[in-house]
């Protein structure tokens, strides 16, 4: 049985960076929480949970695509992405 998941826990987004992407503009999406833990990760309050915003995919959605025409890339991070039910 597949789960439709409407809201996914991000600490943030930047509609557009010049750092993530070298040479290219992104727009960035940080995903909340991390089962890693890594000693040498600079995001610490990500990856504890420490700020989370629990934000509707569809309204996520519309908001990346308002920056579509500006941003060369979707650029996905955290945390650990891949930990979001959908």
């Amino acid at each position: 049985m597949r789960h439709t998941y409407s809201k996914v826990k991000i600490s943030g987004w930047i509609e557009t960076s010049l750092v993530d992407v070298i040479g290219h503009i992104s727009f960035s999406v940080w995903f909340s929480y991390c089962n890693f833990r890594c000693p040498w990760c600079q995001n610490r309050p990500v990856v504890m949970g420490e700020k989370v915003l629990e934000v509707d995919v569809n309204k996520l959605v519309e908001i990346i695509k308002e920056y579509e025409w500006l941003a060369d890339f979707l650029h996905v991070t955290g945390g650990e992405p891949t930990l979001q039910p959908i």
